[in-house]
């Protein structure tokens, strides 16, 4: 983008600059944008990475907790997990089409 507005600057100093203004003005709405979905889609990571290494460790721990009788531990954790997982998502998808629709 810089080449281009500095090959405008050399050819037409006006068209350098429009170009140059609306680059600064495109540049600064992304920016602003960006923070409406960005920390949604964070806290959503966050929680499928949790889900994520929840699930890891009872595959793996599978017969230890078969062993210690703690399958209805596991599954209250598994469902309460699962509870805030879905809200989250919605919610990023949510700013996801707000921050859509205002570009469009």
């Amino acid at each position: 983008m810089l080449g281009v507005i500095v090959v405008l600057f050399a050819e037409d100093w006006r068209a350098g600059l429009a170009i140059a203004f609306f680059a600064l003005i495109a540049l600064s709405t992304l920016i602003r944008l960006r923070s409406i979905a960005v920390p949604y889609w964070r806290t959503y990571r966050q929680i499928s990475a949790d889900f994520f290494g929840f699930l890891g460790e009872q595959l793996v721990g599978m017969e230890d907790i078969r062993a210690n009788g703690a399958k209805s531990y596991v599954m209250q954790r598994f469902h309460k997990i699962l509870q805030g997982w879905l809200p989250v998502y919605h919610q990023a998808r949510f700013a996801s089409t707000i921050l859509f629709w205002q570009i469009k």
